[in-house]
């Protein structure tokens, strides 16, 4: 298995937004992100699942309000032959 961790220190995400987190267009209602200005259409975090689960994988996270989250991806070291490509079409 390969797994990729990304961890910040910043804000955190709520227990209510970690359940929508992986949805198509999710934007928090949080005011603290809304207050960075923080420009984002929500599609990422949806597409990154997408590829994971393309993958045979997992993409998950941990997240504590004021202390911070921690993203990890992971996916078998050996992916199958029929996942051998993901073409990838992104718009920016």
């Amino acid at each position: 298995t390969v797994s990729i961790k990304v961890v910040d220190f910043g804000i955190g995400i709520s227990p209510n937004d970690q359940r929508r987190l992986f949805s198509a267009y999710f934007r928090t209602t949080d005011p603290r992100s809304r207050a960075m200005n923080v420009n984002s259409h929500g599609i990422g975090l949806s597409f990154c699942k997408k590829i994971s689960i393309a993958l045979k994988g997992q993409l998950t996270c941990k997240s504590t309000m004021g202390s911070g989250s921690e993203f990890t991806f992971s996916f078998p070291a050996k992916i199958a032959p029929k996942v051998s490509q993901i073409n990838v079409l992104l718009f920016l």
